[in-house]
């Protein structure tokens, strides 16, 4: 699921602006509905556009053309892809000799998430699931389903990237649990103690836009994550030591951070300006596996687990900064498990960013998940190699020692 918007200006009569729309931010099994809105340039001001509105790309039932509408009018057009991996072009243009401000907003997701009965299911809090998505005057409303498998603590984040958002938590029956509002300067965050059972989550634009010119509804792609921070997966309980792994986002890297040492963690939680927590990833073992190293790219500042030791002696962009924790060796690429590994081991995947290195061969930069969703979703959606397991590790619990 994902989305964008654009805000533009159209200032010659009959002029026109394109728009790429990157095959990246295509679901190619959902709708792609590209929307103009022609707005004003202030709360009171007058719209003064007529647009047009045109979908070109490479694929045999394009271009397709816009309802023509009238000034102030919207103009949309919804497209079922045939083919994947096309770069569409949104061409934006004014009729009747017309200028002024448009919004155009791109939204490629299952339509099902526009309703509280048919809520796309994001999976089990104990997986932290984590969702990209977008709302605006075009897509009011994203539902999402997920469960507690026990008794838990959870906490709920959106990150509104561009403009105002609404973050509300429900239980099944639809009572309001909890709402907060989701700024560009802070997100929204909800931290609840629930009870094993299903919940819905609503994302909503605000009705006040800190960035679109007329200052009315809110338009904005977002990231939804939920983490459970108590609790344990469902009845699992675990033989041995493990401590947690827990994951921050690095706002200038624009990466994540996988760390197990307290003193990091009570480090990275202090500076909520440059990392942000997203919750308990996986275990760990403490007296069994085998050490996985930390390497940092001094080219992004992006982060590489390995078992192996000298990748900084081949690679020297690479740091090594030691070990970062223990976890269990996979056996090739396959998914069989390790034989030292106990039976609640899950498999912690590994993913390359190909578009960083067709940008600068040093920018080797990686992507780990737990979740077989989210891995799935990576690779359908976004420019990634698949490099099968990273390693194994422990279902995240409440037997860690962080």
């Amino acid at each position: 699921m994902s989305g964008f918007r654009q805000v533009g200006d159209i200032l010659a009569p009959n002029g026109a602006e394109q728009i790429l729309i990157p095959s990246s931010e295509i679901d190619f099994n959902q709708p792609l509905t590209v929307t103009v809105f022609p707005i004003s340039p202030s709360p009171n001001g007058e719209i003064t556009l007529d647009t047009e509105l045109i979908l070109d790309g490479n694929a045999s039932d394009l271009p397709l053309f816009g309802d023509s509408g009238g000034v102030g009018e919207a103009e949309q057009i919804i497209y079922n892809p045939i083919v994947s991996n096309i770069n569409y072009t949104a061409t934006v243009g004014s009729v009747n000799g017309t200028t002024g401000f448009y919004l155009l907003e791109v939204n490629s997701e299952d339509p099902n998430n526009d309703f509280s009965d048919t809520a796309v299911s994001i999976g089990n809090a104990f997986n932290n699931p984590l969702v990209n998505g977008f709302v605006g005057s075009s897509d009011a409303d994203d539902w999402y389903n997920f469960e507690v498998p026990s008794d838990s603590q959870i906490t709920v984040i959106l990150d509104a990237i561009q403009d105002n958002a609404q973050l509300e938590l429900y239980d099944a029956t639809l009572n309001l649990v909890n709402s907060v509002p989701a700024e560009v300067t802070n997100n929204g965050l909800i931290t609840e103690n629930l009870t094993t059972g299903n919940y819905l989550l609503r994302v909503t634009p605000v009705d006040n836009s800190v960035s679109i010119p007329d200052g009315q509804e809110s338009s904005t792609e977002y990231t939804l994550t939920v983490g459970q921070f108590s609790g344990n997966p469902g009845g699992i309980n675990f033989s041995g030591e493990s401590q947690d792994v827990l994951r921050f986002w690095n706002f200038t890297s624009q990466s994540h951070i996988f760390t197990s040492n307290q003193t990091e963690i009570d480090d990275l939680t202090g500076q909520p300006n440059l990392y942000q927590g997203e919750g308990n990833e996986f275990d760990v073992p403490v007296n069994e596996g085998d050490p996985v190293f930390r390497y940092i790219n001094t080219a992004t500042g992006s982060i590489f687990l390995s078992f192996q030791t000298g990748i900084d002696l081949s690679l020297p962009q690479f740091v090594n900064t030691g070990v970062a924790f223990n976890a269990y060796k996979p056996v090739g690429t396959t998914e069989t498990r390790p034989a030292d590994a106990p039976a609640e081991a899950i498999p912690v995947y590994r993913l390359t960013n190909l578009d960083a290195e067709q940008a600068n061969p040093l920018n080797i930069t990686h992507f780990y998940t737990s979740d077989p969703s989210n891995r799935e979703l990576v690779l359908d959606t976004l420019n990634y190699r698949d490099e099968f397991i990273g390693f194994w590790a422990l279902p995240s619990s409440t037997d860690g020692l962080v």
